[in-house]
């Protein structure tokens, strides 16, 4: 490639880095010294910031040294070790967006309590837990046999092999219909109903007269 398009490339993978690493580092030291800001629903919201943290971190600075030494030269395990962290953070960050958009839409339209309680801490503890498991469920299979980690086509990072001879197809079904398919699904679903019933309910045909009254 050029090296003007090689310099640019380095200097906006860097940037993403350093920018994800600082801000979303200011996300955590925000909750850490407010406590007004410790409800439960943004509990589900830091959930987000941390695995864009890890992202940040990990994914990205080991993209950069790629980058840099021209190609995937770090050894077979340390391409393990980063994509399976790279894979389970990017599909916390997936499944806590379906979360998020899911406890919206329940919790504004369907629980009642939207402008009081919203969503409690065992259910955000729960949310988050889950979250983690399903998405580990994606990222532990190669590391037991089933898939494999190998070398993105660009030779920046590592991720689950879909592109070589040597892919599991089963694997890459897998992870394509429980980590992509079902999610996105979930959260155009859940979007649109939200849209639809707050038409609804700023039309005032569901509206509590207590809210009518700021209307």
């Amino acid at each position: 490639v050029p090296l003007w398009y090689y310099i640019v490339t380095c200097g906006v993978l860097t940037s993403l880095g350093i920018n994800g690493v600082v801000f979303n580092g200011l996300v955590l030291r925000g909750f850490y010294l407010n406590e007004n800001i410790r409800t439960p629903y943004n509990f589900i919201i830091l959930n987000l910031m941390i695995s864009e943290l890890i992202l940040s971190g990990v994914g990205i600075t080991f993209d950069v040294l790629a980058l840099v030494t021209s190609g995937w030269k770090l050894g077979k395990y340390t391409c393990m070790t980063t994509g399976s962290v790279v894979t389970t953070s990017g599909f916390v960050s997936i499944f806590t967006l379906c979360a998020l958009s899911v406890c919206r839409y329940k919790s504004n339209f369907h629980l009642g309590n939207s402008f009081k309680e919203g969503v409690s801490d065992a259910g955000s503890i729960q949310v988050i837990v889950a979250v983690w498991i399903y998405a580990l469920m994606l990222s532990i299979p190669p590391l037991l046999g089933w898939g494999r980690y190998a070398p993105e086509i660009s030779g920046l990072g590592c991720a689950p092999d879909w592109h070589s001879e040597h892919s599991d197809r089963f694997y890459v079904l897998w992870i394509l219909i429980f980590g992509f398919f079902i999610p996105t699904t979930i959260i155009i679903i859940s979007s649109m109903l939200t849209c639809v019933e707050a038409r609804v309910f700023i039309s005032g045909e569901s509206m509590p007269n207590d809210m009518k009254d700021l209307y």
